[in-house]
């Protein structure tokens, strides 16, 4: 009887661990350790949460410049998505701190390379990385690996840390929902900043 009941216990405990490492697994896939840095670096992607990222580390002074990969060669309708970054960042208060940087790589990898040729334009080796939550440690590790004579860090957080409202406001090349979030200029939607 007691071997029995020694088994449940093991096994209660050790389903109990399991369900706890699942409930957490994610979050050994964030590395979200911000420092202050010369050069904050936007990788391409996610544009409604990624660059309002940098904005805001900016806005904090985690940086004093901010670096926006862009894809060269994505078109959306007759505009680059370079031409709209570009639009975007006009019509920011931090426009003087905002560089697009235009990559044509398709991975992480190719993209740190694109990366390494604007960031060589730019002050400073401590350059921080926002990206998607989940791909925080590839990230750091492949840029890491990729462009030496770089400090990494990582400045990405949970989407719903980005603002009060959960990021939305700042979305850069989705429609908006009412006029009072955005202000349109030659018919590319770009977000008021509060």
């Amino acid at each position: 009887m007691r071997a029995r009941k020694r088994i449940w216990l093991v096994a209660a405990a050790v389903a109990a661990g399991l369900v706890s490492f699942a409930a957490n697994a994610g979050q050994l896939l964030v590395v979200n350790a911000p420092e202050r840095s010369d050069v904050i670096l936007v990788l391409a992607g996610e544009t409604d949460h990624r660059p309002a990222r940098g904005l805001e580390l900016l806005d904090q002074g985690y940086g004093a410049r901010l670096v926006i990969d862009v894809p060269a060669t994505t078109k959306i309708y007759e505009f680059t998505q370079v031409q709209l970054a570009e639009k975007y960042a006009e019509g920011l208060p931090e426009v003087a701190a905002v560089r697009i940087c235009p990559i044509v790589g398709l991975s992480t990898r190719d993209e740190s390379h694109d990366a390494e040729q604007c960031l060589a334009r730019e002050k400073g080796n401590r350059v921080l990385i926002v990206t998607s939550d989940f791909h925080t440690r590839r990230s750091l590790s492949i840029f890491r690996h990729e462009v030496r004579g770089k400090h990494w860090r990582n400045g990405s957080d949970c989407y719903g840390g980005w603002s009060s409202s959960g990021g939305d406001e700042n979305r850069l090349f989705r429609g908006a929902s009412n006029s009072d979030e955005f202000s349109t200029g030659n018919d590319i939607a770009t977000p008021k900043r509060h």
